[in-house]
């Protein structure tokens, strides 16, 4: 089942400073991104709540990149893309 998604200013703004300075860390947002939305459960993703932040969960885009959404019924909203030391920082 596809779901339904959009993405904050944030998510984007960060998402476009990688295309710009770290493409291979945009790819790997975008194709996140895709499998998310078509299959939130799938394992190589990772998804798992956020510590601390109740209704945000976590994604990995690759090693590095963390991605953070949240859900509402068939709706997914992107909040935050970054490195996995930034989401340890709380920033999500």
């Amino acid at each position: 089942m596809t779901h339904r998604y959009r993405l904050l200013n944030r998510f984007e703004r960060s998402l476009q400073r990688k295309k710009n300075r770290a493409p291979r860390d945009a790819r790997a947002v975008i194709a996140a991104v895709n499998k998310i939305v078509d299959d939130p459960s799938r394992p190589g993703l990772n998804v798992h709540r956020y510590k601390g932040r109740p209704g945000v969960w976590e994604a990995y885009g690759s090693r590095s990149v963390r991605l953070t959404f949240h859900r509402d019924g068939d709706l997914i909203t992107f909040r935050n893309n970054c490195h996995h030391d930034i989401i340890d920082d709380g920033d999500v």
